[in-house]
């Protein structure tokens, strides 16, 4: 659900840049209101390959993540429906990590 050319461009290059590092899911749909999260990011198991040249992106791929690109400045409800988001992902990690009789440390869950 591509609102914008700059929208699709933007996943795209997180999608390119991104893949050879994890799995990369884009318009990743969060229950309730109808609300997609734009780029999805969980990393293969190793991501000390990453290369030195990738920079900012390199720390970004280091763990799982959100990634809502904005083409100019978010307004505070726009981050705050960023941060409700992210809320929701992480209590998913939390649910799936008990099922599977786990705990899941707070500095693995996903980032903004």
């Amino acid at each position: 659900m591509t609102k914008n050319p700059f929208d699709q461009f933007t996943k795209q290059v997180f999608q390119a840049f991104l893949k050879p590092y994890g799995e990369v899911k884009t318009n990743f749909e969060v229950p309730g209101e109808p609300r997609f999260i734009d780029i999805l990011f969980t990393p293969s198991q190793d991501v000390s390959y990453i290369p030195v040249s990738m920079g900012l992106m390199r720390h970004m791929a280091a763990k799982p993540c959100l990634i809502e690109p904005f083409r100019n400045q978010p307004k505070s409800s726009e981050i705050r429906s960023c941060q409700q988001k992210l809320l929701y992902v992480q209590a998913d990690f939390v649910l799936q990590a008990k099922r599977d009789e786990e705990t899941i440390p707070d500095e693995e869950l996903p980032l903004l």
